[in-house]
């Protein structure tokens, strides 16, 4: 899983992803945890082939 930041005009959000196909989303919006922290139990199960985006959307709403 790579791990890039954006900025964006409500502030920086960070996203890990995989390439692959078919594409996989996995959105988070409960816990102290990132995204991928969250799903890291549903990731090893998952084929090394599927793509992967994982938007860590935490306290964006603070």
């Amino acid at each position: 899983m790579q791990i890039q930041k954006e900025n964006t005009e409500l502030g920086q959000i960070e996203y890990s992803f995989r390439t692959g196909e078919p594409l996989i989303v996995l959105l988070n919006c409960f816990g102290s945890f990132d995204t991928v922290q969250n799903f890291s139990q549903v990731l090893k199960y998952l084929p090394k082939d599927f793509e992967i985006f994982a938007p860590d959307f935490l306290n964006t709403w603070l």
